[in-house]
């Protein structure tokens, strides 16, 4: 009788029991469904820093290029500008002012308003230099701007790697590299910015409206 309730209770202890091999498979696929979720969760994890960076990317464009459109839209034009391509300067306190030195660097005056409380006629510059693109800007109270140094400033674009400027006129249809008149206003200006190892989209902007 012993014999036999021996026997009993060692089969019902094999039958609740794992086997090594089962154990191991049991292992494994865990380790497969933890790798399979810590890869998903980085995959995901980066997705959402890529997505994050193309949103700030997207936003400093748009920012960019909305203040640059409404200021060269809001250029002062002199009446006395014929918008050729000669040197006359339009003269006055009121006359227009529109200086492109090379292609990375252009001055213009500019109605503009600064918050909620400040507004009036202003002088921009924006040029590039150590790899950024700066806007400075002052009050324009005579017809050329004042010296730029200790004027206020603002980083436009960081991590910049090409900006080139040009011009164009109705008068011979050409984007053209360099504006030698300060008088005289161009019709259209373009800037191609290349920052952070991408392209932006050409921004070309109306002069003046």
């Amino acid at each position: 009788m012993s014999e036999i309730q021996s026997s009993i209770i060692s089969g019902d202890s094999a039958q609740k029991g794992f086997t090594l091999v089962e154990v191991l498979i049991a292992i494994t696929l865990m380790t497969l469904i933890l790798s399979a979720t810590v890869s998903a969760l980085r995959t995901f994890g980066n997705t959402q820093n890529s997505l994050q960076r193309v949103i700030s990317r997207v936003d400093e464009i748009r920012a960019v290029s909305t203040f640059l459109r409404n200021a060269f839209a809001g250029t002062v034009v002199s009446e006395m500008s014929t918008m050729t391509l000669g040197s006359g300067d339009g003269g006055g306190v009121d006359g227009g002012y529109f200086l492109m030195k090379g292609r990375s660097e252009v001055e213009w005056r500019s109605t503009a308003k600064f918050g909620e409380d400040y507004g009036g006629s202003y002088f921009f510059r924006v040029y590039e230099t150590e790899n950024k693109l700066f806007l400075q800007w002052q009050l324009a109270d005579s017809r050329t701007p004042d010296k730029w140094q200790n004027k206020p400033s603002r980083v436009l674009v960081e991590n910049l790697e090409i900006f080139n400027m040009s011009c164009w006129s109705q008068v011979d249809g050409k984007w053209r590299n360099v504006w030698n008149s300060s008088g005289n206003i161009p019709d259209k200006v373009k800037f191609v910015i290349r920052s952070s190892q991408r392209y932006w989209p050409d921004l070309v902007m109306r002069v003046s409206g």
